[in-house]
């Protein structure tokens, strides 16, 4: 992931404003959620790995931001973390094989048998939390220099985090080689190290040490791993910095991590008591509660057996945001008045939608609703579209031969239908979507007929010299499908309905 947003950052600031607020609230975010959380842990590895998603979440926010200062320094924090980390992890392990155990409250006065475990901790720990002469110190104040120039609030938020990272850091020096809880039963340890361990745990801790006296030695390695970024590196990896501002924020997250670690009355509840904050798991299982909750709430508002209610639903969702982007087109303009064929079946087709409102028998109800599909049949006929005439004939027969089924086994009558508000309202918001759409398309004038495309296109890109052949099967072969579809749907209903009338009588016969 980090990988992912430092090769696209460069790029992404450069065209979406929202980019680097969005990368930056997600790394910081993770950031403090994991120093908090690596805070609580009384198992070593559990710390250092809460620790590791609070600098995953920093190296997120920086690497991300598509700003080559922040790019180079975020890769130099990269090099640092996986020196010190690494060595961490290795010391934690042979913390486990000496005394069995990596729990702080059983682990007291390890230093005094294993010094050389001691000092190797200290020394990447002190890199981990950006002590002076550590590459971690280095990296951190490239950072905070280039984070400078976004602003008071980046920087605000980076040092109290850091704050954080050098309290968990002390944390785990405390836990593992200090005195710790004095009524627990001690882990004991026997004198001398698995050097299998403390070998290469000692030589990534000595780098962090030797790159913090030396900075300038990844340099080069740092600058071409960060070449997609263009632009000059403006930050610089020193020794001392000198008495710049980025200085002063990370001497106050020191000297504020310091505090908070070793406050007895901050540490220990941090520490031990898992009410000072809530758990990931908490947090996902109250959330879920909630969701189920609110989902039944909302569920039993909707899903209320209504099935003019579902409809409606159903109908100003599909409407809601094409009808919005209606007013937007320009150039709407009512047709010009159809030939006296067309009025006449445009008639017949109001008067029984009218009647459809009117009537209270269900076959009425019908016959009228047949009408209008064979209406707009009638329609698409008149204006140049035989298929679609043929396919409407074919499904609004269809449909009625199944309406007509499934009507003898309801009652003869219903009730009128009331002119509500609501309904009136709705079906006022789809008339005036499907007439606006019509409209929509017909003001829309291209710069030269769709037939002279065709054309022009049938034999070279097609090698066809039958144009209609062409457009059936090449340029409009996914609608020729949808056809083909449900005239096959069409027939396949219609012969359902057919043949087991036609069986009945022979059977009689």
């Amino acid at each position: 992931g980090i990988f992912l947003v430092g090769r696209l950052g460069f790029v992404a600031v450069a065209v979406m404003d929202w980019w680097f607020p969005t990368v930056a609230t997600i790394g910081f975010t993770t950031m403090l959620i994991g120093g908090w959380a690596a805070l609580r842990q009384t198992d070593l590895k559990l710390l250092l790995a809460y620790g590791t998603v609070s600098q995953l979440g920093f190296l997120f926010a920086v690497i991300g931001a598509g700003d080559r200062n922040l790019v180079f320094g975020g890769l130099a924090l990269l090099l640092a973390h996986a020196a010190f980390k690494a060595s961490l992890f290795m010391t934690v392990g042979a913390i486990d094989k000496l005394t069995g155990t990596r729990d702080v409250r059983r682990l007291s006065g390890l230093g005094r048998t294993q010094p050389a475990l001691q000092w190797t901790a200290i020394a990447a720990t002190a890199s981990m939390a950006a002590f002076p002469l550590t590459f971690g110190f280095a990296a951190k104040e490239a950072v905070f220099d280039g984070l400078i120039d976004r602003g008071p609030a980046l920087i605000a938020v980076a040092t109290i985090a850091s704050v954080l990272t050098v309290a968990y850091s002390i944390r785990f020096l405390v836990g593992a080689f200090g005195p710790n809880d004095p009524d627990a039963e001690p882990a004991t340890a026997p004198s001398g190290a698995p050097w299998g361990l403390l070998a290469p745990a000692s030589a990534l801790a000595a780098t962090g040490i030797v790159l913090g006296v030396v900075p300038t030695l990844p340099k080069k390695l740092l600058e071409v791993a960060g070449s997609a970024i263009p632009g000059d590196v403006g930050v610089k990896l020193a020794v001392w910095p000198g008495f710049v501002p980025a200085l002063g924020f990370s001497l106050a997250s020191l000297v504020l991590g310091a505090v908070l670690a070793l406050t007895p009355r901050i540490i220990k509840p941090i520490a031990g008591s898992s009410q000072m904050l809530p758990t990931a798991e908490g947090v996902f299982a109250a959330s879920l509660r909630r969701l189920i909750s609110g989902a039944d709430r909302i569920s039993g508002l909707i899903q209320n057996g209504s099935l003019p209610a579902y409809l409606a639903t159903i109908l100003l969702v599909a409407i809601g945001l094409p009808l919005t982007s209606l007013w937007r087109v320009e150039g709407l303009e009512l047709p010009e008045p159809g030939s006296g064929i067309e009025l006449m079946i445009a008639a017949v087709i109001l008067s029984a939608t009218v009647g459809l409102i009117a009537v209270r028998r269900r076959f009425a109800a019908v016959i009228l609703l047949g009408a209008v599909g064979y209406g707009l049949a009638g329609l698409f006929l008149l204006l140049g579209g035989p298929d679609l005439a043929i396919t409407q004939l074919l499904v609004e027969t269809l449909v009625i031969g199944l309406f007509a089924l499934v009507l003898r086994r309801l009652p003869a009558g219903f009730e009128r239908f009331k002119l509500q508000p609501l309904r009136l309202a709705v079906a006022a918001a789809v008339s005036v979507f499907v007439v606006g759409l019509g409209l929509g398309f017909g003001a829309v004038q291209p710069d030269s007929a769709v037939s002279e495309g065709y054309l022009e296109r049938s034999v070279p890109e097609a090698a066809g010299q039958n144009v209609v052949n062409v457009i059936l099967v090449d340029f409009r072969g996914l609608d020729t499908l949808g056809e083909i579809t449900v005239l096959a749907v069409a027939a396949i209903g219609a012969a359902g309905l057919v043949l087991p009338i036609v069986r009945s009588r022979k059977e009689q016969a």
